[in-house]
């Protein structure tokens, strides 16, 4: 009989359990997000939620959306967004260029004309911008281009950053340029790779 208690007990529960629907928040136009086309999503570190959609960088705090805008843009849809150490929002277009938000404004970066969209790429003390004729590297808290390093390939697929360098590939090749400014580099096809 003890045992029939707890197996009707744990029936009873699975079907209370299948009814529950988990809470649910729903981001688009129906309440108030400008644009339904999201392509990326950043919870900063006060917990606003950020958007890039098709009408540019959407912050939601819970209860309504701002989008924010600048004339100096030169288009609104684009996807990088990130924080730095100094609580600024980073937000890059499609065509390669950045903006960040400061004092509740949109600003645009005063950067040389990038290759193209390639993310964000931030480490502690600096910004990457990747631009025609090199990598421009910024010090982080005065926005000042303080080196240039050329490169004479086109980079074309990845750019990210970890702890203090910046990472991107060229066709097989992984390249790293560190704090120092030295690029180092790893030819995929020269590694032997065991499973």
């Amino acid at each position: 009989m003890k045992h029939l208690i707890h197996i009707l007990s744990f029936f009873a529960l699975s079907f209370v359990a299948i009814g529950q629907e988990p809470y649910t928040i729903k981001y688009n136009k129906s309440n108030g997000m400008p644009s339904n086309a999201v392509f990326n999503v950043f919870q900063d570190s006060k917990g606003f939620m950020w958007f890039a959609t098709n009408a540019g960088l959407t912050r939601y705090d819970g209860f309504e959306y701002k989008t924010y805008t600048s004339t100096a843009q030169t288009s609104t849809p684009g996807s990088s967004i990130v924080e730095d150490k100094y609580g600024r929002i980073w937000y890059e277009n499609f065509d390669g260029y950045m903006y960040y938000i400061q004092n509740d404004s949109l600003h645009a970066f005063l950067q040389n004309d990038p290759i193209q969209y390639l993310p964000i790429t931030l480490t502690e003390t600096h910004l990457f911008a990747f631009q025609k004729k090199g990598i421009d590297v910024y010090d982080l808290k005065t926005l000042n281009r303080i080196a240039t390093k050329s490169f004479p390939h086109k980079i074309v697929e990845f750019s990210g950053s970890s702890q203090n360098n910046s990472y991107f590939i060229e066709s097989d090749v992984l390249y790293k340029l560190d704090e120092k400014m030295i690029l180092s580099s790893t030819n995929f096809s020269k590694l032997k790779i065991q499973c």
